[in-house]
């Protein structure tokens, strides 16, 4: 059965210890009321078997409130509470008195005393209230980062680009009412973030979810007031002025009908909405406000990139854009959910150039965030897909053979990785229609495992073979050439090639200096190579020079105790002392 895609990906859960949880009729009608809060609720009457339960449980994507009786409680709170996804806990007793004195010493159980299960309700209905309002995570763009072009926050653009694959609101769903000027959202704010929101006026920020905001200012503090009492969260009000002649985004006014039904006049952003940051001001000595313009977000070099990005996830099936959406933004966290919803989607099973497909774009996210088994097991599979429909030279399966190849490389099996890449090299150059971008890369991954092994000359054939097709579909000045003259230069001083290595290096260094906004590690690379080849020549001052290039760069994007520093400190260090 094909599994909806959740928009925040997070279930939330209730866990009831008590020794008489199933014999007892008040525990019964507790559960009752209990469901009524949540779908999930697990009842244990043995800790052991509680405890075991909770340590399978996934902590990325699992939310527990935990609810536990005095006589229990006590002897199990220490192996709980350090666990990331037990948000809160409830403890009750008869006899109040007897939990107060150790229940004080643990942050996440609830202050409030309870003699029963049913008191405990309404305290977690209004926690997890709160957790919903603050769940809405927050991502940044600074104004610098937007007049550069640079891509510095994964999580604003990986929302905006999963924004694109969310059903939409259509157009007659939109608010269109002019009178609608200002709305109101109040909610606790984490000190790294409120830094980065106080540091950031000028700049943009998008809510990570859809969007609940108010009319009324005074239902926007109510959902701030808890945060006052909490050391490590701000309290914060956003004050966000909306300019609806203009505004292309989706939000609707949804009144009485949102997730808290006491809320009058809610109205309801969709997802990845951006604002602009106007100010962040004090409003009085324990809380904040933060004034936002609701923007749409087609500031230049953002759009551009997002449409880059928009064409290079694009599939056949929303799940497989998502994956892929997923692994060109890092954001791994996601990526057992999306095999978990793979597993169970026949829609995707049924058809095989679409299953070959998504247990590719499965693969290629393993291996980017680690798993080498899972990928390859992926990987693997999508090959025998591909077998069952392509003939064995045919271009489709390419990409699979070159990124299992990949696998092998990461594992140190030099010879299975080349066996993998001639392949994917073989399948394109045999294809009826080759793709001059897949053979320049196969040849470079080749050239590269030859480079490893110390074969130096097999891999600079493999390495020429790619810079000659590059020069013919890239510009003069692409990047991607800087790193092909690179790693040439590279594989060139290992030769002790100099003169040859420093003339590629060179190349190199003038398609970064053209550049308008060039990748600053890649800079830095550049740099240290450049320095390296000048010292063995003995050009001490040009060595310096470089080395001297590389930590500007750093000390423009790193903190100044970051490993990357010193080493460059190491490098000019040996080059003084020359």
């Amino acid at each position: 059965m094909s599994t909806p895609v959740r928009h925040n990906f997070q279930r939330d859960s209730v866990i009831w210890l008590d020794n008489n949880v199933n014999t007892s009729k008040d525990c019964a009608k507790a559960r009752h009321d209990l469901q009524a809060i949540t779908n999930s609720v697990k009842t244990f009457s043995n800790p052991n078997t509680c405890v075991d339960f909770l340590l399978r449980m996934n902590s990325n994507n699992e939310l527990v409130f935990f609810i536990v009786s005095d006589t229990l409680g006590e002897s199990i709170i220490q192996l709980i509470h350090p666990m990331s996804h037990v948000h809160r806990i409830y403890v009750y007793s008869s006899n109040t008195s007897n939990i107060v004195s150790w229940t004080n010493q643990y942050d996440k159980i609830s202050p409030n005393v309870f003699e029963n299960v049913a008191s405990i309700c309404e305290q977690l209905k209004n926690d997890r209230k709160k957790y919903e309002n603050d769940f809405v995570a927050i991502s940044f763009v600074s104004k610098s980062e937007i007049d550069a072009g640079n891509r510095q926050d994964p999580s604003f653009m990986y929302n905006q680009l999963l924004k694109d694959q969310q059903l939409t609101i259509t157009a007659s769903q939109q608010l269109q009412w002019q009178h609608v000027k200002k709305v109101f959202r109040g909610q606790g704010i984490s000190t790294c973030e409120f830094n980065k929101l106080i540091n950031g006026v000028g700049g943009l920020l998008s809510f990570n979810n859809f969007l609940s905001t108010s009319l009324n200012r005074n239902i926007a503090r109510d959902f701030a007031e808890p945060a006052k009492y909490l050391s490590d969260e701000t309290s914060a009000i956003f004050s966000m002025n909306i300019d609806s002649h203009n505004c292309k985004c989706p939000f609707i006014v949804v009144g009485n009908l949102g997730f808290y039904q006491t809320l009058e006049q809610e109205v309801l952003f969709s997802m990845g909405t951006v604002f602009l940051i106007e100010n962040v001001k004090k409003t009085s000595t324990d809380q904040w406000e933060v004034q936002l313009a609701l923007t749409d977000n087609t500031v230049d070099n953002l759009a551009h990139y997002t449409a880059k990005v928009r064409k290079q996830i694009h599939s056949s099936h929303l799940l497989i854009s998502l994956v892929k959406l997923m692994d060109e933004m890092g954001q791994y966290k996601m990526i057992d959910v999306f095999a978990d919803i793979f597993a169970e989607d026949d829609i995707i099973h049924q058809h095989p150039e679409r299953l070959a497909e998504m247990q590719h774009a499965m693969g290629t996210a393993y291996l980017s965030a680690g798993n080498k088994n899972k990928a390859l097991e992926f990987l693997e599979n999508s090959l025998t897909t591909y077998l069952k429909f392509v003939p064995a030279d045919y271009s489709s399966p390419s990409p699979t053979y070159n990124n299992i190849g990949s696998v092998y490389l990461s594992k140190k099996n030099h010879k299975k990785a080349l066996e993998y890449q001639q392949k994917a090299l073989d399948c394109q150059l045999k294809a009826s229609d080759p793709n001059l971008n897949s053979i320049a890369t196969y040849s470079m991954n080749m050239g590269t495992i030859h480079e490893s092994l110390g074969q130096y000359n097999e891999a600079l054939v493999h390495l020429q073979r790619s810079l000659q097709l590059q020069k013919q579909y890239l510009g003069e000045d692409d990047p991607a050439l800087s790193l092909t003259y690179d790693v040439i230069a590279r594989i060139c001083y290992e030769k002790q090639e100099f003169e040859r290595a420093a003339s590629y290096k060179k190349q190199a260094q003038d398609i970064n200096q053209k550049v308008t906004n060039p990748d600053p590690n890649s800079l830095v690379q550049s740099s240290i190579w450049a320095g390296q080849i000048s010292l063995l020549q003995g050009s001490y001052n040009d060595a310096i020079g470089h080395y001297q290039c590389a930590l500007t760069t750093q000390q423009k994007y790193l903190l100044p105790n970051h490993p990357s520093i010193a080493s460059t400190y190491n490098h000019l260090a040996r080059a003084y002392y020359k």
